[in-house]
């Protein structure tokens, strides 16, 4: 089970905000449906849970990252919502950013940039089921390029990586008394999902994972996932003007095969692609 004494990496109350002016899920969707039209609202009748997510085809992917558009349409790039509670129950990374105002004042990490599919494992307070979805499938069983569905990519990918739900269930630990859900965001890679660099082998990576209290106050964790689930990292406290970033990248980049495809630097849960 995941360390109740993990430092955080960050924390968000933007969602505990929404669930405390908005009730009830019914108020908060009319509440989204009017002010953010960016953002998706994707139901099913059969599941308490629904997705928020921002529409990259009203705006475009790189419109989403600025700061022409809202917070919302920011937060929202996948974010699983309990309906019945009123709560968020797990919150995938936000849209990386295109603009250069990296902060010069404050650590970054620095990590490889990994492609793929992202795949959301949750655990819900009074719900027995540990759920799997992608950005706007709950059960992760869309598909794109391979005529088999995501999650049994997952599966296959989990195998691969000789691990299994029930070690992921532990790694993100159970919701109780004090927490409404925990969660995992991970990417996927499988040779039969199309992308940039071609893939041998399936295989799976961990992001961060998440605790999201009784008030919907979302914490997010990094440094306790097992290295071998994480990109390469290369600095945890990078700090520096815009040109000193640059040159770090440049003497990464000179030991990197050519399909290197780059770094991610994050500021807390900010993230830009270099």
């Amino acid at each position: 089970m995941a360390s109740s004494v993990a430092t955080k990496m960050s924390t968000l109350t933007t969602f505990a905000d929404w669930a405390s002016t908005h009730k009830t899920w019914p108020e908060l969707k009319a509440w989204l449906q009017e002010k953010e039209p960016n953002v998706d609202i994707i139901e099913s009748e059969d599941s308490a849970y629904a997705i928020l997510r921002n529409n990259k085809d009203k705006e475009g992917e790189a419109m989403v990252a600025e700061d022409a558009v809202s917070e919302a349409a920011q937060l929202c790039r996948s974010v699983v919502w309990d309906t019945e509670a009123n709560l968020p129950c797990c919150v995938a990374p936000f849209s990386a950013r295109r603009d250069q105002k990296i902060p010069s004042d404050a650590p970054l990490r620095l990590e490889d940039f990994v492609e793929g599919v992202m795949v959301n494992v949750f655990r819900v307070r009074g719900d027995a089921e540990t759920h799997v979805s992608t950005r706007s499938r709950l059960d992760a069983d869309g598909s794109f390029y391979s005529e088999r569905s995501f999650r049994e990519l997952f599966e296959e990918a989990m195998d691969a990586k000789q691990t299994s739900l029930d070690e992921i269930e532990r790694l993100i630990g159970a919701p109780s008394d004090d927490v409404a859900a925990t969660f995992i965001t991970m990417v996927l890679a499988h040779p039969e999902h199309r992308i940039v660099r071609t893939v041998e082998k399936a295989n799976l990576w961990a992001i961060y994972r998440g605790t999201v209290a009784n008030d919907g106050t979302v914490s997010f964790y990094t440094e306790d996932l097992p290295v071998s689930w994480r990109p390469k990292t290369y600095s945890l406290t990078f700090q520096g003007e815009f040109a000193d970033l640059k040159n770090k990248f440049d003497e990464i980049k000179t030991s990197k095969p050519w399909y290197w495809q780059g770094l991610v630097v994050h500021s807390g849960l900010q993230r830009w692609r270099f």
